[in-house]
């Protein structure tokens, strides 16, 4: 049975950043599992290329009108397994959906944001969520010690690098001792991330993250 995912993100495909990255590889290789739909605070759907089981929805940035949005889609397209929240400041938004479908509720930290949004709502909402997953352990640290959350709810899924069209990427990793693969995705690539996992592929860790909801 293939588990359907509604991913509130501030943005994914269609524009650049940091987030922006880490969202489309966190997505592409649980796109294999899973049935993800994505509505966005920001950017656009003009030139994304998203993976066949990913569907990107217009972004809606108002604040009131992408709540409206968010609730009339979660209902209309249910059932929803899982809802995916790409950012702590749309957390109250993305527990009161997760509630109202009987879904798993996952929320994603990235660093400053754990920080900078902490509203009783925010925390809250936190503390509701199966798993909130973070992309470092520095990040979790600070995630704890403002909110109550079980130890075994944080997990770290980590950032890492984009090394594609990189000058002199090869004669760096030697350089560095290690081998260069032509392409590292922030979260999706398994092979490279695999390895630091234990060797484990990494697509197969984000499935058991899958089962663990």
């Amino acid at each position: 049975m293939t588990i359907r995912i509604l991913a509130l993100v501030s943005d994914c495909y269609g524009v650049g950043g940091g987030i922006v990255r880490y969202n489309q590889d966190l997505f592409e290789p649980l796109a294999g599992e899973a049935e993800i739909v994505v509505l966005p605070r920001y950017g656009t759907t003009k030139g994304a290329s998203p993976p066949p089981s990913v569907t990107q929805l217009p972004a809606i940035a108002g604040r009131i009108a992408y709540s409206l949005a968010a609730i009339r889609l979660a209902w209309s397209r249910r059932p929803f397994d899982i809802v995916f929240c790409g950012h702590p400041f749309i957390a109250p938004l993305a527990w009161v959906i997760a509630r109202l479908l009987g879904a798993r509720f996952w929320i994603q930290g990235h660093g400053t944001d754990i920080v900078s949004d902490r509203r009783a709502i925010v925390r809250q909402a936190i503390e509701a969520a199966d798993m909130v997953s973070t992309v470092s352990r520095g990040t979790r640290t600070s995630l704890l010690e403002w909110a109550d959350v079980p130890l075994h709810r944080a997990r770290v899924l980590p950032d890492a690098v984009r090394l594609h069209g990189v000058p002199l990427q090869r004669e760096v990793g030697r350089d560095l001792g290690v081998h260069v693969v032509e392409e590292v995705g922030a979260v999706g690539r398994g092979d490279a991330l695999g390895a630091l996992h234990g060797g484990r592929d990494l697509h197969f860790h984000l499935r058991q993250q899958l089962l663990l909801l």
